[in-house]
């Protein structure tokens, strides 16, 4: 645009210089808000995913065996999340 600086620009030169700046906003606006969409989805499968490894590692929420009080406290807050 600065070999423009004296003429005036017509209506396509002035599109076809900014569309591209334009175009390239949109797109970057466009993958931000995605990403901020997506925050409280990976919250979620992370929850989901460290109830599933808590289950795996002391079985169903259901606490009918002895477990050591350690286990238990560290098992309570994942127990009843996974659904």
């Amino acid at each position: 645009m600065s070999d423009h600086t004296e003429t005036k620009l017509s209506g396509r030169e002035m599109v076809r210089a900014h569309a591209y700046p334009l175009l390239a906003l949109i797109s970057t606006a466009t993958l931000l808000v995605v990403a901020i969409l997506l925050i409280p989805q990976a919250v979620r499968h992370h929850r989901y995913n460290l109830c599933i490894k808590a289950r795996t590692v002391l079985g169903n929420c259901s606490i009918s065996r002895p477990l050591s009080t350690a286990k238990v406290v560290e098992f309570l807050p994942f127990c009843g999340q996974c659904w």
